[in-house]
C-alpha cells in the first residue's frame, strides 16, 4: 500500500476517520454503513469522533487474534 494509505501526521492521527464521517451524509443512502479498518489502539478516539459527527449503530469488530479492528457505523437519519 502506499505510505500515505498507512501513515498520517502525528499531529492528527484520526484525520481521515473524521472526513469519513464529515463527508459520510454525502455519499452514503439511508440505509448504508461506513466501515473501515481501524488500529487496534484507536477504537474508542474514533467512535468519539464518529459520535461527534452523528454517526450512528457504531459497532466496532475484533479481529481473529481478539483485537479490535474493524469498525462500522451508519449516519443518523435526518
Amino acid at each position: 500500500e502506499p505510505h500515505l494509505a498507512l501513515f498520517v501526521p502525528d499531529n492528527d492521527p484520526l484525520v481521515f476517520y473524521r472526513l469519513l464521517a464529515q463527508q459520510a451524509p454525502h455519499y452514503l443512502s439511508e440505509s448504508g454503513w461506513l466501515m473501515v479498518e481501524i488500529h487496534e489502539a484507536q477504537s474508542e478516539a474514533v467512535m468519539t469522533v464518529w459520535e461527534k459527527w452523528d454517526m450512528v449503530d457504531i459497532t466496532v469488530k475484533k479481529d481473529y487474534q481478539g483485537k479490535p479492528r474493524m469498525m462500522a457505523a451508519r449516519c443518523k437519519k435526518k
